[in-house]
């Protein structure tokens, strides 16, 4: 599927809360979402990367992802501000420290048998984080139980 194109205003419950941007569920019925969905995000022509994209719940049929404040800024973007939003799906593919000690320690593979696709998420999301390489295989064997 190709990426979602459309405007909206960045919004904001309160100031102690991330921003988030609403995504409308129609946009996003093509790619068929059962579940929260790594998405790459650019705001107004500013790439903020990587993002969950997720279902709202709650009586409302739409779909959010938060902005942290240095996307914000990064973005020169604020609440209330009318953005252009272009999402595509990201990768579910782990990254390949993660790959490398699935395929190479028996541990590595139990723990991840072990995790629900949701941590699974957030740990490739950690890994993918850190810029050194060393850092990334050292948060890969940490989130892995095997340090």
């Amino acid at each position: 599927m190709g990426p979602l194109r459309f405007e909206t205003t960045v919004e904001r419950k309160a100031d102690t809360l991330p921003r988030y941007v609403v995504v409308p569920a129609e946009l996003v019925e093509p790619w068929k979402l059962e579940s929260t969905t790594p998405v790459e995000v650019t705001l107004s022509e500013t790439p903020i990367g990587r993002r969950s994209l997720k279902r709202w719940g709650r009586g409302r049929d739409v779909w959010f992802f938060d902005l942290t404040e240095k996307q914000c800024a990064s973005a020169g973007v604020d609440t209330g501000d009318l953005v252009r939003v272009e999402l595509k799906r990201a990768s579910d593919e782990p990254p390949a420290e993660v790959i490398e000690l699935l395929e190479n320690d028996p541990r590595a593979r139990a723990a991840w048998d072990a995790l629900t696709k949701a941590r699974r998420r957030m740990l490739c999301d950690q890994v993918r984080e850190a810029k050194a390489p060393a850092t990334r295989t050292r948060r890969a064997r940490r989130g892995l139980g095997l340090t």
